[in-house]
C-alpha cells in the first residue's frame, strides 16, 4: 500500500525540538528546535549531495 505524506500549506509557527523532560547536563539536546516551515525549506533548498537534511540544524 502506498502512503504519502505532505504538509500542504499549513502554516504553522510550533517548533519542534526535543523534549525537555529529557535533558540534562549528562544528556544535552543534539538539534535545535525548528518550525516545520524552516525544514522544509532548508531540506527543499538543499542539493543533493548524500548528506542528511538533519546535519543542518545539529548543535
Amino acid at each position: 500500500m502506498a502512503s504519502f505524506f505532505t504538509t500542504g500549506n499549513i502554516q504553522t509557527e510550533k517548533v519542534y525540538g526535543p523534549i525537555t523532560e529529557l535533558l540534562s547536563n549528562d544528556n544535552p539536546a543534539k538539534y535545535r528546535g525548528t518550525t516545520l516551515k524552516e525544514y522544509v525549506d532548508y531540506y527543499n533548498a538543499k542539493e543533493l549531495d548524500n548528506t542528511s537534511a538533519l546535519l543542518h540544524f545539529k548543535i
